[in-house]
């Protein structure tokens, strides 16, 4: 098994902001200002990731994993993962646990059909907005 573990920090509009949820929308709706939002969202996760599997002691992971032909890094195809999150809310403001974790899958997977959740979360009044994440690779 193969393990990354990274941070997202806030959001893409506040540094101390909660993690944004999951966004659905029609193909014709991507447009709104709240799609545009999600999406700018999916670029700050994405970041985050990137920022910690750039670095030299995942080299080998990237060798295998790491795809620039989509917009998401990791490619995994049929190998059963695992992401954990550990979800830090800064206040009540805050969506669903789960539909964090989609929008976090989101922007790191090119296809998270063998993927496997595992979330927890806590308020931290007077804290910031944290997601804690760990992907186990071929977890079984």
């Amino acid at each position: 098994m193969e393990t990354i573990t990274f941070e997202i920090a806030g959001n893409h509009d506040d540094p101390i902001g909660n993690p944004l949820p999951k966004h659905r929308k029609t193909m014709k709706q991507q447009w709104t200002p709240e799609a545009q939002r999600y999406h700018a969202y999916l670029e700050h996760v994405r970041a985050c990731f990137l920022d910690e599997f750039m670095k030299d002691e995942y080299k080998a992971m990237r060798s295998k994993y790491f795809t620039l032909a989509e917009r998401e890094p990791l490619e995994t195809g049929k190998l059963k993962c695992r992401m954990t999150l550990m979800i830090y809310w800064k206040n009540e403001a805050h969506g669903d646990p789960e539909n964090v974790f989609g929008a976090i899958a989101d922007a790191i997977f090119v296809q998270d059909k063998y993927l496997a959740p595992v979330v927890d979360f806590q308020l931290r009044p007077a804290g910031a907005g944290l997601v804690k994440a760990k992907i186990d690779i071929n977890a079984n």
